[in-house]
């Protein structure tokens, strides 16, 4: 089942054009950099989008000109983690993993001084529950303990599902933003 919606939302991603992907990226930035869970947040966690994914460079290049603590995903695939490595700048960033833009460092910032962690999907429903690649990384970083931070989704609202199928390990987010809304979750 989620093999089939994953292609599916794949194909939904893919069928964006880049002037909309630009807009409705702007869009999704805006809405979350007024968000109260942003305006508190000292320290942040951000995906560094891929070319279908709604674009995070505007919530980065925002932290960075406010002072924040900008951190991003680095993944070790021989031991099948995921883990949130500072970043400075763009100079930073280099591809990785899969051809992913990733940090260069390679010193994990502790998970319990996270306040934000903003993370892709290929979908998300109305009760908070994310479909993801299917790598299970962001679903083992968040199940650590010490992750206490607000975690949300940032995704186009064509993103936003009824229902996404759930398997006990999935993590759900706490709050969605899109390029058209906000939705918060309890717990």
């Amino acid at each position: 089942m989620k093999h089939n919606l994953r292609r599916r939302m794949r194909s939904v991603l893919r069928s964006i054009d880049a002037d909309t992907r630009r807009a409705r990226s702007q869009s999704a930035c805006r809405r979350l950099l007024e968000q109260p869970e942003w305006q508190r947040a000292r320290t942040v966690f951000v995906y560094l989008a891929m070319q279908q994914e709604i674009d995070t460079t505007g919530l980065i290049e925002a932290a960075w000109r406010e002072g924040r603590r900008v951190l991003a995903p680095k993944v070790d695939a021989a031991r099948r983690e995921m883990h949130a490595v500072e970043v400075h700048h763009w100079g930073d960033c280099l591809p990785g993993y899969r051809n992913l833009l990733e940090p260069v460092g390679t010193e994990s910032f502790p998970a319990a001084d996270i306040d934000l962690i903003v993370l892709p999907g290929l979908a998300f429903d109305a009760k908070g529950v994310r479909l993801g690649t299917g790598g299970g990384y962001y679903d083992r970083f968040l199940a650590h303990p010490e992750v206490r931070g607000t975690c949300c989704g940032f995704a186009y609202e064509r993103q936003f599902l009824a229902q996404v199928p759930r398997e006990q390990h999935d993590r759900t987010v706490h709050m969605l933003v899109t390029d058209e809304g906000v939705r918060r979750y309890g717990g």
